[in-house]
């Protein structure tokens, strides 16, 4: 039996909006390692979204698109996807986030659960 580990990747909230002046079209979260996981299993991404509209959200883990979500109100919401096996790396790991579209979208708290 596996035991599951986590990785806060992101504590604080981040705002992008596409063809803004104001806010980037896409931001790099902080680089991290997972070495203890067993990449061979798939890893679960869980954040908390707040889009402002008409939003397309693009998540990528080291090049891969995990997550491509399209929302069109304002709610506040947590999400989670479920990520292919392998993608998840030991040493050094990183996030894209980018989004498309007329409206602006914040995240936070994003955390990656995997298992050991």
């Amino acid at each position: 039996m596996s035991t599951a580990n986590f990785i806060v990747i992101q504590d604080g909230t981040s705002t992008i909006q596409d063809n803004s002046l104001s806010h980037p079209d896409h931001v790099e979260l902080p680089q991290f390692g997972a070495t203890d996981a067993n990449l061979a299993l798939r890893p679960v991404l869980t954040f908390k979204a707040i889009p402002a509209g008409d939003v397309t959200l693009t998540i990528t883990l080291n090049g891969s698109d995990v997550l491509t979500k399209t929302f069109s109100s304002g709610s506040e919401r947590m999400l989670s996807e479920v990520v292919n096996e392998n993608i998840l790396q030991a040493n050094v790991n990183e996030v894209i986030v980018s989004a498309t579209g007329s409206a602006q979208i914040s995240l936070s708290d994003l955390v990656l659960w995997y298992r050991k």
